[in-house]
């Protein structure tokens, strides 16, 4: 049975690691990768953006996390306006009707989460 990234962590080497809203992250990567990989034909526009938009959530976490002082609150920003950016492309595909809307919240869900601890960790 293969488990989720928030469920099957441990500690590794890399500060990021240790930050739930890098595990967060992941689990909203793996979660809108399946959203886009549904999109139809004549959206890969959104699907790209949707894409981008979650990998930076992931990897700028990843940078904040390896910073400190005022470039380490900047990088979480970054990240969080990026999640915010994923969480639009999200909402737009169920607005759309191109995926289940719950689907779609769960997604947002774990955006919204991402964006709280970023917030936090930005302050």
């Amino acid at each position: 049975m293969k488990t989720s990234p928030q469920t099957d962590w441990t500690a590794g080497p890399f500060d990021h690691d240790r930050l739930d809203a890098y595990q967060v992250a992941k689990e909203a990567l793996l979660r809108g990768e399946r959203i886009a990989a549904k999109l139809p034909r004549g959206y890969g526009n959104l699907a790209d953006q949707m894409r981008r938009s979650l990998l930076s959530a992931l990897t700028v976490t990843a940078a904040g996390a390896a910073r400190v002082g005022a470039d380490r609150k900047n990088r979480f920003r970054i990240a969080k306006g990026e999640a915010g950016e994923a969480a639009a492309c999200i909402e737009a595909t169920a607005m759309l009707g191109l995926v289940d809307e719950g689907e779609a919240a769960e997604v947002r869900h774990l955006l919204a989460r991402q964006c709280a601890m970023l917030g936090r960790l930005a302050r």
